[in-house]
């Protein structure tokens, strides 16, 4: 679930309608699992468009162009190659899991323990892409714990996150996963959200760099994320480049596959 939400890299704005912004983004994780995700973003209100150029071969992949007139909450994921699409509502998505873990019931028994969380403020950061920037430091942790077959796992989890915000972009412009109005129902998974929330409150994120550790007894792994932002401009955009385009057929999202038990 972390990783879904480091992966998915898109961002909304609520401008004046008159005036748009766009701009580069980049996500690379290495460590456990090296994936890198980038592509081109444009936003003008509630409006959003991605233009994926590296995906993560799964939810998105390269090529793909992602729509969303809800500021990023359902998604529909276009292919023009072969002219099909899908959608994702990632309310749905995140708030699914917390329900999926309800329904095994008294099967496998899964608590978020231990959990601690703290955000500071670090002062003034360097200047990224020309905008002054202050950053902002979130250290969090919690204890994973799966009881199965009278068995007990634990798994210690802890993120590192260093966060350099800008006050002259409209701080409704965060990531979403950032945002306080998303839930996934696990509260280990929503009490960190939160704090990163407010670790980059009052800002746009130009550079984030997470560091999270999985320490399963005593075997530790180790992955780093750096997110990025670059070329951002602001100007009108064109309704078209939000529209949906004619003669494209639905098909099953990579998630109602998995769910269906599909390859």
């Amino acid at each position: 679930m972390r990783r879904l939400l480091i992966f998915i890299a898109i961002a909304m704005l609520a401008l004046p309608a008159f005036s748009g912004t766009a701009y580069d983004f980049r996500s690379a994780t290495t460590g456990i699992r090296k994936t890198t995700m980038s592509g081109h973003i444009e936003v003008e209100g509630k409006n959003l468009r991605m233009n994926v150029v590296e995906g993560d071969g799964k939810l998105f992949r390269n090529g793909a162009i992602v729509l969303s007139k809800d500021g990023g909450k359902t998604l529909v994921v276009t292919s023009p190659s072969d002219k099909t699409f899908y959608e994702v509502n990632l309310n749905d998505l995140l708030g699914g899991a917390g329900a999926m873990l309800k329904s095994l019931g008294d099967l496998v028994k899964i608590t978020f323990d231990n959990q601690k969380v703290a955000v500071r403020d670090a002062g003034a950061g360097e200047t990224i892409e020309g905008y002054p920037t202050r950053k902002s430091l979130l250290d969090a942790s919690y204890d994973m714990n799966v009881i199965t077959g009278g068995q007990k796992m634990s798994t210690h989890m802890s993120m590192k996150t260093e966060s350099w915000t800008t006050d002259r972009i409209a701080a409704d412009a965060m990531n979403w996963f950032q945002t306080t109005g998303v839930r996934t129902g696990i509260d280990g998974i929503d009490k960190l959200i939160e704090a990163q929330s407010r670790a980059t409150k009052g800002g746009f994120p130009l550079k984030q760099v997470t560091t999270v550790t999985v320490d399963r007894g005593g075997q530790k792994m180790v992955s780093t994320t750096m997110a990025t932002v670059t070329n951002i401009a602001t100007r009108p955009i064109a309704a078209k480049e939000f529209a949906m385009p004619a003669g494209y057929r639905k098909v099953p999202s990579p998630l109602d596959r998995m769910m269906a038990g599909r390859p």
